[in-house]
C-alpha cells in the first residue's frame, strides 16, 4: 500500500512536468511566432500644409490665413518585432489647396515613408489590466520623400498668371497615436502628425528653407495573428 501511495505521488509529478514543460514550449512557440506579426491598416482626414498663396495676399505674400485639406485614404504595412517596436511603411496622397478671389494655388503630393513605432504604454506599463489594456498610445518617426505637384493662379496689376511645377521633396515626419483594441484582431485608432519636406517651394513662392503640415487621422488596422 505504501508504495503504491509513492508510485501515485511520482506519477502525478511526472505528469505536471510534462504539462508544464510542453506549456512552456508552447508559449516559447508563440513568442517565436508573435515575433514575427505584421498588420495592415488604412487612415484619412484633414491636413494644413503652409504653403502660399495664402487665403489674403499681398504683393509680397505676407498675410497668411492657412485653410485645412484633405488627404485620400493613406495605407500601411506593419511588422510588429516585439511588444515594443514595430515598423513598417506608409503610403497616400496629400492635398493642399489654398486661395482667394486674386491667387489659387491647387496641390498635392504623393508620399511614401518607412517608419518605425513605439509602444509608450507598453513602456510605462506593460501589465495592464481591463480597459487599460485595450487603449495603447504609440510614438512614431518616419523618413521618406514625395512627389509633389502645384499649379498656382493669381492676378496682379490686372495681369494674370499661371505657374505650374512638380518635383521630389524628402520628408520627415514625428506622429502620435491612440489605439483602442476593438478585437484580437481589430483596431481603432486616432494619430496627430507633424510633417516637414525639405523643399521650400510646394505652393508657388518660397518662404523658407522647408515646407511643413500638419495632419490629423482616424482609422482601422487589422492584425494577422
Amino acid at each position: 500500500m505504501h508504495n503504491t501511495k509513492i508510485i501515485f505521488f511520482l506519477s502525478v509529478i511526472y505528469l505536471f512536468s510534462g504539462v508544464n514543460v510542453f506549456a512552456q514550449e508552447r508559449d516559447l512557440s508563440m513568442m517565436d511566432k508573435n515575433s514575427a506579426r505584421w498588420s495592415l491598416g488604412v487612415k484619412g482626414g484633414i491636413d494644413y500644409f503652409f504653403v502660399q498663396p495664402y487665403a489674403e495676399r499681398d504683393t509680397k505674400f505676407k498675410t497668411a490665413v492657412l485653410q485645412a485639406s484633405w488627404m485620400a485614404p493613406v495605407i500601411f504595412a506593419e511588422i510588429t518585432h516585439n511588444d515594443i517596436f514595430s515598423y513598417g511603411l506608409e503610403s497616400g496622397y496629400f492635398a493642399y489647396n489654398r486661395g482667394n478671389k486674386s491667387a489659387v494655388c491647387l496641390g498635392g503630393t504623393i508620399d511614401a515613408a518607412l517608419y518605425a513605432s513605439f509602444n509608450l504604454s507598453n513602456i510605462a506599463d506593460r501589465y495592464r489590466y481591463n480597459l487599460r489594456k485595450r487603449i495603447s498610445w504609440y510614438g512614431q518617426i518616419g523618413l521618406g520623400a514625395g512627389y509633389y505637384h502645384y499649379k498656382n493662379l493669381y492676378s496682379e496689376n490686372g495681369v494674370s498668371y499661371n505657374r505650374e511645377a512638380d518635383g521630389f521633396a524628402p520628408l520627415a515626419f514625428l506622429g502620435a497615436t491612440c489605439a483602442i483594441n476593438l478585437s484580437d484582431n481589430w483596431e481603432l485608432f486616432f494619430e496627430g502628425q507633424y510633417r516637414a519636406y525639405f523643399q521650400k517651394n510646394m505652393g508657388g513662392q518660397s518662404v523658407k528653407a522647408f515646407t511643413n503640415a500638419f495632419a490629423a487621422f482616424g482609422g482601422v488596422r487589422v492584425k494577422f495573428w
